[in-house]
């Protein structure tokens, strides 16, 4: 699924799927402004790519991964940065093929 953060200025909103419970006006996973320690993220840096997540994926808070120094999982879903010729619209499913993977340790959490 593709996150509105293709394309975006160096201080754009960092949005990502609410995870969180949800209140009665938000029936389904709306894509919201991230958080990190309670507060609003934003991009340090100009994204020129698509970003999104693995649908139905997760990173494990609770497991420590061996092969990343024993590192957490940050709660989400499986990001992917798609490289394309054309902009991804915002909630747009885009079939892509796998090229590889990369673990990253981001804040002490495997991302």
């Amino acid at each position: 699924m593709k996150l509105p953060t293709n394309f975006r200025q160096r201080g754009s909103k960092k949005l990502a799927l609410s995870l969180s419970p949800h209140s009665d006006d938000e029936p389904f996973i709306p894509i919201k402004q991230d958080t990190k320690k309670g507060k609003l993220c934003y991009y340090p840096y100009n994204i020129n790519w698509n970003y999104g997540l693995l649908p139905q994926t997760w990173e494990d808070p609770s497991f420590a991964n061996l092969e990343v120094e024993g590192a957490f999982g940050d709660n989400d879903p499986v990001d992917v940065v798609e490289i394309g010729e054309s902009r991804g619209k915002i909630g747009e499913i885009l079939k892509v093929k796998p090229l590889g993977a990369l673990a990253i340790i981001d804040e002490g959490e495997f991302d």
